[in-house]
């Protein structure tokens, strides 16, 4: 629940990857006292290990081992999130509207109060101005982030769509008031 990637992109590539040269960096796990586990990182390495074992390569079977690390226990939910987007932007960037959901859960989903945007700054190692942009991003309607999504806009993109449909919104509600306007010197008894 805490790997806000979408986008899943070169998996072939990297399957192939894997076949040829082998697990370059083990999985880490959250392993819960139930014996569940729960992937915190890898979770690109792990379809594309899944790309194996449903191609039926050659030593990939669903009972194949791999290496993975066991995340430590006292792990809280912020942290693992932290963790996943400090992971996926060393390798395989996050796309903007994904990034933008992890600051906007990391400023208002783990205290009573929300963070400042500095705080969430300093967590993600970004600046804050690069904050205020996704959590303007994040907050857009749920249609304008699918667009941002199908469209795989980049974060000049994401804004300047953002930027439009706020002009657009504007321009709506002046068309209206217009429309509903009354001319007090046309007043009419009934």
């Amino acid at each position: 629940g805490f790997n806000k990637r979408v986008v899943y992109e070169d998996i072939p590539e990297l399957s192939e990857s894997i076949f040829i040269h082998g697990l370059k960096e083990p999985l880490t796990l959250d392993v819960l006292s139930t014996g569940e586990a729960y992937i915190e990182m890898g979770h690109r390495r792990h379809m594309a290990m899944q790309m194996l074992v449903d191609k039926k390569r050659e030593g990939w079977t669903g009972e194949t081992m791999v290496e993975f690390f066991s995340n430590k226990n006292e792990v809280t939910e912020l942290e693992r999130m932290v963790n996943q987007y400090t992971s996926n932007n060393t390798k395989k960037k996050l796309k903007p509207f994904e990034a933008a959901l992890v600051a906007y859960e990391a400023k208002f989903n783990f205290s009573e109060k929300p963070k400042s945007n500095e705080e969430i700054a300093e967590l993600l190692g970004v600046s804050r101005q690069q904050i205020d942009n996704y959590i303007a991003i994040a907050s857009a309607p749920d249609e304008l982030l699918y667009q941002m999504q199908q469209a795989d806009m980049n974060l000049t993109d994401c804004l300047s769509l953002l930027k439009k449909q706020k002009q657009l919104g504007k321009q709506t509600a002046e068309a209206e008031e217009e429309s509903h306007g009354i001319d007090m010197g046309d007043e009419r008894k009934f």
